[in-house]
């Protein structure tokens, strides 16, 4: 004799032989795929409460994870590279003009942007903190004989050539500058002035002491050598 139940699954009519076994047993299937869908979740002796919805804390996206994954706090890979980025960073404040800015723990960074670095820098290179300061006359004005006639005057004795990088005039677009080689201003002798492209004529601006022999001696063998 047989007896008809239903799928657990699917609700389709199961025949099975009418025996205790097959009336007690609580869940009938139809084939083995159904008990297999049956058995997922909540009916899965294993089943520990399933997925859990979390939201991402880096694009802020919702995503499920297994109950074992629970601690988790971003939806992928790429995300997780981004919250390991965010960990090495923090919030500071510029010292220029207070703004918050993002920066990285490991570095020493003061400063929101290059413009507020470089306004500081300048702030800080004014008067006797600059290395180079020397009376505190560096903006006043040169004398009157100090004009175009003896600059002129010191190029062309100077081939109209850099006298440091050999730069000449003609290929620079420009008149070469006319440097005091002992910074005095007031010193315009001629044996105190040489010709430089304002690349050189620049550098000169650091080491004073080291130029001031350099340049002297550079000049003294140009002279000897006309």
């Amino acid at each position: 004799m047989k007896i008809t139940r239903k799928c657990s699954n699917c609700d389709k009519d199961v025949v099975r032989e009418n025996s205790k076994r097959n009336r007690s047993v609580k869940n009938v299937f139809c084939n083995h795929k159904c008990q297999g869908i049956w058995q997922r979740g909540k009916n899965n002796s294993s089943w520990n409460g399933g997925r859990i919805k979390k939201q991402c804390v880096v694009c802020e996206k919702e995503y499920t994870v297994k109950q074992s994954e629970k601690e988790s706090k971003v939806c992928s890979q790429k995300c997780n590279g981004q919250l390991l980025i965010l960990k090495a960073k923090e919030i500071r404040n510029c010292l220029v003009c207070d703004e918050e800015f993002v920066a990285t723990k490991s570095r020493v960074q003061r400063y929101c942007s290059r413009e507020c670095s470089s306004l500081a820098h300048s702030t800080r290179m004014i008067g006797t903190s600059n290395p180079n300061y020397v009376d505190g006359n560096g903006s006043s004005r040169h004398p009157v004989e100090f004009n175009k006639r003896l600059k002129r005057k010191i190029r062309e004795r100077d081939g109209y050539f850099c006298q440091l990088c050999g730069t000449r005039e003609e290929d620079y677009g420009k008149n070469l500058d006319v440097h005091h080689i002992d910074y005095d201003k007031t010193n315009n002798s001629e044996d105190n002035l040489i010709a430089l492209c304002n690349s050189c004529h620049s550098t000169t601006n650091g080491n004073r002491d080291f130029w001031k022999q350099e340049l002297s001696n550079l000049l003294n063998a140009s002279l000897r050598e006309d």
